[in-house]
């Protein structure tokens, strides 16, 4: 992944909780219903949740992808200056969404390593890197973990991908394509109803 400035947040926060998809929303009834998803990259709806199994060419499984809305809510109205809207998304600040982060990394004995925003097709993106390891007995191997958030009509989507060590920045870059692309078609969804 290209390196980006990283903004320093606090780790205090409020708790935020994923979603499944909604079924229908104003302007993003299936937000990744039409994407055109990345070589190896295979979409499955598991519990309402649009999930990703990512395979090399060969076949071989090398991680998995995650695709929710995110349940934040920006706090109350406050007057903020051009410092504090960089630290936001979508009004939610930077450090409550990090936090989900550490939270997951915690549960599953793993820690973060990073976070950075980055600008993606226009659009401020959050990302957050970790990394979870080995367990004892082998069976599970270490996993490289991107979290990106982004926000679309005022909901903010998070894309969370795990890879194998070897496939991470492959699978880094897949999600920033997919990120785009989701950004991309969402905005002509926008448009398309604004032209109604």
């Amino acid at each position: 992944m290209n390196a980006a400035p990283v903004e320093a947040d606090s780790h205090n926060s409020n708790h935020v909780v994923y979603s499944n998809l909604p079924a229908a929303n104003n302007v993003l009834k299936n937000p990744v219903g039409a994407l055109s998803l990345p070589v190896g990259w295979v979409k499955r709806s598991v519990n309402g949740e649009t999930k990703f199994v990512l395979n090399a060419p060969n076949g071989q499984y090398i991680g998995g992808a995650t695709f929710a809305l995110v349940n934040a809510h920006a706090p109350g109205e406050t007057v903020m200056t051009a410092r504090g809207n960089r630290r936001m998304l979508g009004g939610v600040p930077l450090a409550e969404l990090r936090r989900t982060v550490i939270d997951k990394m915690i549960a599953t004995g793993g820690w973060v390593v990073n976070d950075m925003t980055r600008e993606i097709g226009g659009h401020p993106v959050f990302i957050v890197t970790a990394q979870t390891a080995a367990s004892s007995d082998g069976r599970t191997p270490q996993l490289s973990w991107v979290f990106y958030f982004t926000e679309v009509e005022g909901r903010i989507y998070s894309l969370a991908s795990s890879s194998l060590q070897e496939f991470s920045e492959r699978v880094s870059d897949d999600s920033t394509q997919l990120i785009a692309t989701f950004l991309a078609n969402s905005r002509s969804m926008s448009a398309a109803v604004s032209q109604r």
